[in-house]
């Protein structure tokens, strides 16, 4: 789990929330259990982010995945637990899921 901080698309303060980054293939992803909510807002308009564990800071540019391409990490973030378990209703997907 790591502390994601962006800034704010009206306000420009930074702005907080808890999220559960994926790595695979030497990259990482943010994955967006809950949609376009404010946080997710903020990170499409200013395409930066911060990722906070601890004393540990990760500086990173996002880009937006489109959904054919997501599967994968998709996938891995519902296999984490208990991550997954709790947000798998949000998701038309299960770990299985072919595509």
């Amino acid at each position: 789990m790591r502390l994601t901080t962006v800034t704010g698309r009206r306000t420009g303060q930074p702005h907080s929330t808890p999220v559960v980054p994926v790595e695979a293939v030497g990259e990482r992803r943010v994955v967006a259990p809950f949609g376009e909510v404010g946080w997710v807002r903020n990170v499409r308009a200013v395409r930066r982010l911060t990722l906070h564990r601890g004393e540990v800071s990760d500086k990173s540019t996002a880009a937006v995945v489109e959904p054919a391409q997501a599967v994968p990490m998709v996938r891995r973030y519902l296999a984490i637990k208990p991550a997954g378990r709790f947000v798998k209703s949000y998701f038309d997907v299960t770990p299985e899921s072919p595509r």
